[in-house]
Formats: structure tokens, C-alpha cells, sequence
């Protein structure tokens, strides 16, 4: 058995344990793993940075699921990961096989999945589902800003693919790229770990790897100054929602070409009046 005062010296050490367990494919003795629970809450004493270092390591280890779930039972993440569940820990392991059907997809589009998008998805199920809450949890340990950003930004559209999935709209599909920005494969990785159907993630897809796409990358078919000058509108919040009407206009394939967008835009700017 490890010595208690060297745990103590270095509460870190608790969760070092499981993730050194899961490198190295050892096992930790139940008199160890009963200390580590006594001193469960020392760790929440560590700086968040090396706190989230050895969750890193977990997140990437074939085996860091298996001994996650160890800490989790053990109290060792509570202090850090409030939201944690049995649940959510067995959909990350949901998330490898995603992955490995998700890698597929991006292969036929030349797309090489990162490991750190897997592991962002994984880490993605170790927080609150409520954005604003997983947002507070990834701060407090420290995480980068664009690491926050990626995991709330999948969580908020999360729940309107498993909603919608292929049935949405052209619409639909353009403001949720919009909002999406670079975010679809950890996003995609998360929908399909939650039963999110494959057709429909394949099709989104197809449309976010292909950069001519006017769904998921939209390029304006007018611009704001051509409205405001040959429409003599006022520079305003309406130019931007004309120019939002015409975008989906294009893509539904009501307009074609600057005349017949400028000539929807004025019916659109008259009816607005």
C-alpha cells in the first residue's frame, strides 16, 4: 500500500493514482483505494491546472474511462465535477465507438479526426448539460477559452439535433451552422454517442466538409453597402435581416442571381415598413 503521508504530502497524488493505473495498466489494492477515499477531499485543495492535467491524461487513455469511473467512485471528483453521473461516465465510453464511426465519415472528406476533439467530446459528458453551468465548471478548472467555447456551444445545439436531426429545414440547417461555426465534429461525436441517428449526422456533414457548401458556409450574395445604395435604406438593423432573408432565400433557391436579390429585398424592406 502507498503511504498515507505521501498522499498527504501531495493530495494530487490521489487521482495521479487512477491515471498512472491507466497508463500503465495496473491495479490499485483495495487498502490504498480505501486511504484515497478518506483523503478524497483533500484534493480539492490543488491548484485547478494540475487537477485538470491528470484528467487530460484520463480523457486520452484507452482505458481512462474504466479508472474515471474508479475516482468517481472513490469521491475523488465531486469536488471538481459536481454533475458527474454513472450515466454520463458509461457515454463516454459511447464516445470512442462514435469516433471510430465518425472517423469514417470525415475520411471520405479528407478530414482527419484529432484526438483532442475526441477527448473534448469526452470531456463534454463530465459536465452539467446546462451550458451556462458547464461553462462556470470548465472555468473553475482552468480549462482554455476555446476549449469552454467548443464544449457549450455543442451542448447548446446538442439537444436540437437529437430534437430535429435530418428533418431540418434549409432554414433550420443555416442558422444552426451559423451558430455552429467549427464546432460539428465534437458536436458530431456527442450526437452520435446519444443515439443521434447516422444518416442524419452524414448528411450534416457533407455539408460542413465541403467549403462551396451555401448552407454551412454562406457567402452574401449582395452586400450591405449595395442595399443601403441602391435600396436608400439608412445603415440599420434592418440591412442585417435583409441580408440574413436573402441568404436563405438563395439556398431555398428563391433567387439566383444581385437583381432578383435586390428586387426581394425591396418587396422585403416595403413589407416591413
Amino acid at each position: 500500500m502507498v503511504s498515507q503521508t505521501n498522499l498527504c504530502d501531495d493530495p494530487l497524488r490521489l487521482l495521479r493514482a487512477y491515471r498512472q493505473a491507466a497508463q500503465l495498466n495496473f491495479s490499485i489494492d483495495e487498502a490504498t483505494r480505501a486511504t484515497i477515499r478518506q483523503l478524497a477531499p483533500r484534493l480539492s485543495k490543488i491548484a485547478a491546472e494540475r487537477v485538470q492535467n491528470e484528467l487530460g491524461y484520463l480523457l486520452a487513455n484507452p482505458r481512462g474511462t474504466y479508472w474515471l469511473t474508479a475516482a468517481w467512485e472513490d469521491g475523488l471528483l465531486q469536488s471538481w465535477l459536481k454533475n458527474v453521473t454513472a450515466e454520463k461516465l458509461q457515454q463516454i465510453d459511447k464516445v470512442e465507438y462514435s469516433a471510430s464511426v465518425f472517423s469514417e465519415i470525415c475520411a471520405r472528406h479528407a478530414y482527419s479526426l484529432a484526438p483532442e476533439t475526441i477527448e473534448t467530446a469526452k470531456l463534454a459528458n463530465l459536465v452539467s448539460f446546462a451550458p451556462e453551468e458547464a461553462e462556470l465548471e470548465l472555468v473553475h478548472l482552468k480549462y482554455p477559452r476555446a476549449t469552454v467555447r467548443t464544449i457549450t456551444t455543442s451542448l447548446k445545439y446538442l439537444p436540437q439535433l437529437q430534437r430535429s436531426g435530418a428533418s431540418m429545414n434549409l432554414r433550420e440547417q443555416y442558422f444552426f451552422f451559423l451558430g455552429l461555426g467549427d464546432v460539428f465534429p465534437p458536436l458530431a461525436l456527442l450526437a452520435l454517442a446519444r443515439g443521434v441517428d447516422l444518416s442524419a449526422i452524414a448528411m450534416l456533414a457533407q455539408r460542413y466538409f465541403d467549403p462551396n457548401d451555401s448552407v454551412a458556409h454562406p457567402k452574401s450574395i449582395v452586400k450591405g453597402n449595395t442595399l443601403i445604395d441602391r435600396l436608400g435604406i439608412p445603415p440599420s438593423p434592418m440591412v442585417g435581416k435583409l441580408l440574413t432573408e436573402l441568404q436563405i432565400a438563395f439556398i431555398e433557391g428563391k433567387i439566383a442571381t444581385v437583381d432578383e436579390a435586390l428586387q426581394l429585398a425591396r418587396i422585403l424592406s416595403q413589407m416591413s415598413e
